[in-house]
């Protein structure tokens, strides 16, 4: 990676991809749902899973995620099970906030558990990594979530190299990588201006090797 203090931080980061959840200025829970089951049939278990995107879509998360459960409950041997599990997930992550992604984070990573194989794997891994990069904070703050967002990140180019998703998340985590640097940066520059010479110079020298580093460690 090319250390250039230029490029995308963390708080341009993090609003980037708070922008994304905008469609013509209305919130993201107004915005089209992105894996609908697009099969044809009036069968009971599609119907309730039809109802319950268009909860979502409107922003009733609580009542889709009733109607999603009612499914995967009484429909057990489903063929929209993993899409029913899906959706909640991503019912969570539209409700947004602490809860809501925490939630949200949990039931992508139990849909991987049960379905690592199906197409879906790593868009959940995807929405993983952005769940941590919406939650990063300015550069002079805890890198807690930075540090996760470049894990999970990590791990999805690791688990699915050959997916769609893998571009993006190569850029994401020169992105991620170029914020943490900046916050290392502050805290090199707070310990120099303190006159704990030592303590910048292992910040300074941290900074040079990741510097060198490659991407993907």
């Amino acid at each position: 990676m090319t250390f250039n203090t230029k490029r995308l931080g963390i708080t341009a980061l993090a609003a980037a991809l708070a922008a994304m959840t905008l469609v013509g200025g209305c919130g993201f829970h107004r915005k089209k749902y992105e894996n609908p089951i697009t099969k044809e049939t009036e069968q009971p278990d599609k119907v309730l899973f039809d109802k319950a995107i268009k909860d979502i879509e409107k922003g009733r998360y609580e009542v889709a995620r009733l109607t999603l459960n009612t499914l995967i409950n009484t429909y057990d041997s489903s063929e929209f099970l993993a899409k029913a599990k899906l959706a909640i997930a991503d019912s969570w992550m539209r409700q947004s906030g602490p809860e809501g992604m925490a939630q949200a984070e949990a039931e992508f990573k139990d849909f991987q558990l049960f379905y690592p194989t199906m197409e879906e794997a790593p868009e959940a891994q995807s929405k993983i990594c952005e769940i941590h990069i919406r939650q990063m904070e300015k550069a002079d703050r805890d890198p807690n979530n930075a540090l996760r967002a470049e894990q999970e990140c990590r791990d999805l180019l690791t688990k699915y190299p050959n997916s769609k998703f893998a571009p993006q998340t190569e850029q994401r985590l020169r992105e991620i990588q170029q914020a943490l640097a900046e916050s290392e940066m502050v805290a090199a520059s707070y310990y120099n201006n303190k006159g704990a010479f030592a303590a910048a110079t292992n910040r300074y020298t941290g900074l040079v090797a990741a510097a060198n580093a490659p991407l993907l460690l």
